[in-house]
């Protein structure tokens, strides 16, 4: 059967075009303002004009007022829910009202995969209930059992959040059979593949099938600079990943963090010192990152160390930690400049990688 366009529909769609794949934002806006104007209450219209409004303008207010319309004008939509918490989770960084409309999208409909991924993440990511992620993951996967985006996401807690590597690579091979060429997917399960089964070959083989289908995705790049220097000690290559991710997106606070251990493990200080300064300026969702810029900011910036020191205590007693990340290189150069409390770095280097127990520091920082 045909489907039947409206014209807000047709005008909504064409907006998406002329931004996603023309790169015309003015006409994409002028779009989305077209089919609102045919139909104020047009639900895709308004959720992705909002997306649109807090991506490409930067207008967080008018972002919110659309988000809430969408909401209002049909409450059923629960993915328009989903959408809101995001935006509350990510841009305003309002973890309490996040969780609110994230449980109440799930009151409305405890079956919505989408809603449950998103869900299933903050819950990880920002509350660190483990538990009641891995539930939410297990239902959104008993809903859909071959949809990637919540088998790439699950196999990512799986082995970032319980360390369970042989889940983590059942659900990362179920993602791609799922869909082949998902570029985070496939980036995600090479940097498993070499971090757990230390088969650099065929990671390097994941990365470069991930980079010829998106060569613009800057979490691969990122991930493919890090797998260069790490496990190829090729430092030129990685330099030119890391350089390329952060032309496309240079507030991309993973890359950022990760451009900083490039630059200390290598003995380049002040070009870390910078760019730790800029992945400190962003919000990130990511608590393990959170603990390494901390850890890098105790280390190597002696006049805050101590405001960084109570910021790694508060986030190991929440029970973060990063035992799959590696901080030879910038232990050493910790060493060559001298820092006056070199054995206090050691001990919650230890800790932050999982190696050593949180009592072996002192009580209070």
């Amino acid at each position: 059967m045909t489907e039947v366009l409206t014209r807000a529909d047709r005008l909504s769609r064409y907006a998406l075009v002329m931004w996603e794949t023309k790169g015309d934002m003015d006409l994409a806006e002028r779009f989305f303002k077209q089919a609102l104007s045919f139909d104020p209450n047009h639900i895709d219209t308004l959720n992705n004009y909002a997306w649109f409004l807090e991506c490409v303008r930067h207008d967080v207010v008018s972002a919110e007022a659309l988000y809430k319309r969408a909401i209002h004008a049909a409450p059923e939509r629960v993915d328009s829910f989903g959408n809101y918490g995001l935006f509350l989770w990510q841009t305003k960084a309002d973890d309490d009202a996040a969780e609110l409309i994230f449980r109440q999208a799930f009151t409305n409909d405890p079956n919505h995969v989408g809603n449950l991924a998103l869900f299933a993440n903050f819950i990880w990511k920002r509350r660190g209930a483990l538990d009641e992620a891995q539930n939410l993951f297990h239902h959104a996967l008993a809903l859909e059992p071959m949809n990637a985006d919540v088998l790439g996401d699950g196999a990512s807690f799986w082995f970032h959040a319980r360390q369970d590597c042989v889940q983590a690579k059942d659900l990362f091979e179920r993602a791609l059979v799922a869909d082949p060429e998902h570029g985070n997917n496939l980036a995600s399960f090479a940097t498993f593949t070499w971090q757990v089964s230390f088969d650099v070959e065929k990671a390097e083989a994941l990365f470069e099938h991930a980079l010829r289908h998106e060569a613009a995705n800057v979490d691969v790049l990122g991930n493919y600079a890090v797998f260069l220097w790490c496990a190829k000690a090729d430092a030129e290559m990685a330099d030119v990943y890391f350089t390329r991710s952060l032309e496309l997106n240079p507030n991309h606070a993973g890359n950022l963090g990760n451009a900083a251990w490039f630059a200390f493990g290598r003995g380049k200080i002040e070009t870390g010192k910078s760019y730790l300064a800029r992945a400190l300026a962003q919000r990130t969702d990511d608590n393990e990152l959170a603990l390494e810029l901390e850890w890098y900011r105790f280390a190597f910036e002696p006049e805050q160390k101590g405001d960084a020191l109570h910021r790694i205590y508060a986030l190991l007693d929440q029970g973060w930690r990063s035992p799959w990340w590696n901080l030879t290189a910038q232990i050493a150069s910790v060493r060559e400049e001298g820092h006056s409390d070199f054995d206090m770095v050691l001990a919650l280097a230890f800790v932050l990688l999982d190696e050593e127990p949180r009592t072996i520091l002192p009580a209070h920082p």
